[in-house]
């Protein structure tokens, strides 16, 4: 069974990588500062469950945080 890169991070190191996106592809501050906050809640929720940040985000983070921008 293969192991995605959400699954080895951490939920700051989901965050870190999903703002590091938005930031690239020219998502507007205040809106990265609004999608950061949600997120970070959805994770800590999941991680409170005993979910791994995966389980919230899929397997491919810059899909993810496509599909949020």
């Amino acid at each position: 069974m293969e192991v995605s890169v959400a699954d080895q991070m951490n939920v700051d190191e989901v965050l870190t990588h999903c703002d590091r996106y938005w930031r690239a592809t020219g998502v507007g501050r205040a809106a990265i500062d609004d999608m950061r906050r949600e997120l970070e809640s959805h994770l800590r929720e999941a991680a409170a469950a005993g979910k791994a940040p995966s389980e919230v985000v899929g397997p491919d983070l810059d899909g993810f945080a496509e599909s949020w921008a």
